[in-house]
């Protein structure tokens, strides 16, 4: 059987994207191309342009960015047109203006299409839920990151067979690989690296330090638990704008002791040891890539419960298995999930961690629940 020829239009293709389309790239059923600009408007780190994806099957297009995010790819009709394609997978933001005349040519053409998105975030019945409704009705097919999403959109009135939750990935072979190469004894030094009391609970958050993700309830968390006597670390890497907020607020408590900013890391064999070191990873706002970070890394997770607040991926937050789930909003909730933690069996959480992972949100997986929606079988 003919190979089926799929193109995947990006603006641009970030960093954290580069294990999937290298997934897809090279499954043998599939005759992938990437269709996208090779800069971004933003300064979101991007693939390099020396990358395999850039040297084999990718296909230059050229972004014209106008008035508040909406978008024009110069070249993307005439891919469209000409290029043989079985099916088109396109990123479903309805601010994409070339999608929406992409959208309605592929249809002429016969060609299937399909939408990669996050569906409804913090629904508001507002004009651009409606205009979002609208796109999603002229796809074949609609990629989700979550359950929620798909159970949102099926209130919306899409049918449920047109909605794929396909979740999202890291590149977690190299993070299995990484993992595995840590020893004990590099943990135990890379916590005695950070901490003077390197014997407490430690607590850890990776990603951009801003304000939505309330990390000012994460340092009042800590300023409570130590209270009375140390009982935890913090353990903070990234930068952003609530930094020098968190730095004002752990001189005015005492607790610089307690508190380690380390600063932005982006090379996986330095976050490895700084993760795997922890004991439970703390988000109490909205947890996103951070979550797959972490429970890769067998590290439980510890986020908020109001799905309508979060991002997809606090899914994998399992309450009591992969980690907790406290009130959204409340400190002593907080406070009490951190000290349930000290009294749960580590190993088998660690197991739970890695278990999810692996069965889920993998490029692997990834890529076998939209070749299963392409009609093909999941086994390359």
């Amino acid at each position: 059987m003919d190979k089926i020829k799929v193109l995947y239009v990006y603006h641009y293709i970030a960093l954290y994207r580069e294990p999937i389309f290298r997934q897809l790239i090279g499954d043998p059923d599939m005759d992938v191309y990437i269709a996208s600009d090779l800069v971004s408007n933003n300064d979101i780190k991007l693939v390099s342009c020396d990358s395999i994806l850039f040297t084999t099957k990718h296909i230059k297009l050229n972004n014209t960015w106008l008035t508040k995010g909406f978008l024009w790819q110069k070249g993307l009709l005439k891919v469209v047109i000409k290029g043989g394609f079985d099916k088109i997978v396109f990123l479903g933001d309805p601010h994409f203006l070339s999608t929406w005349a992409a959208l309605l040519v592929a249809r002429v053409l016969g060609i299937k299409t399909y939408l990669w998105t996050h569906g409804f975030l913090n629904r508001s019945g507002k004009a651009l839920d409606f205009i979002k409704l609208l796109m999603y009705r002229l796809t074949d097919g609609i990629f989700l990151y979550g359950n929620e999403a798909k159970r949102e959109l099926m209130r919306a009135g899409i049918k449920a067979n047109k909605l794929h939750v396909i979740y999202n990935s890291l590149d977690y072979e190299h993070q299995k690989a990484v993992r595995d190469s840590l020893s004990s004894e590099n943990l135990t030094s890379t916590k005695k690296a950070l901490f003077k009391q390197s014997d407490l609970l430690q607590l850890v958050f990776v990603g951009r330090l801003t304000l939505h993700k309330k990390l000012d309830m994460l340092v009042e968390a800590v300023q409570q638990l130590n209270q009375d006597e140390p009982t935890v670390n913090l353990l903070l890497i990234g930068r952003g704008e609530a930094d020098d907020l968190l730095r004002n607020m752990v001189n005015k408590y005492g607790i610089n002791d307690y508190v380690r900013f380390y600063g932005s890391c982006h090379d996986e064999q330095e976050l490895a040891p700084l993760i795997c070191s922890s004991d439970i990873c703390v988000s109490p706002g909205e947890i996103g890539l951070t979550a797959m970070h972490s429970l890769a890394y067998g590290v439980p997770v510890i986020t908020h419960n109001n799905g309508l607040k979060q991002m997809p991926e606090y899914e994998a937050v399992i309450d009591g298995k992969t980690g907790y789930l406290f009130d959204y909003g409340s400190l002593g909730s907080l406070v009490e999930k951190i000290r349930l933690f000290k009294n749960t069996s580590p190993q088998a959480m660690k197991f739970s961690c890695v278990e999810i992972i692996e069965k889920f949100y993998t490029p692997r997986a990834q890529s076998a629940l939209m070749k299963s929606t392409f009609g093909l079988n999941n086994e390359s």
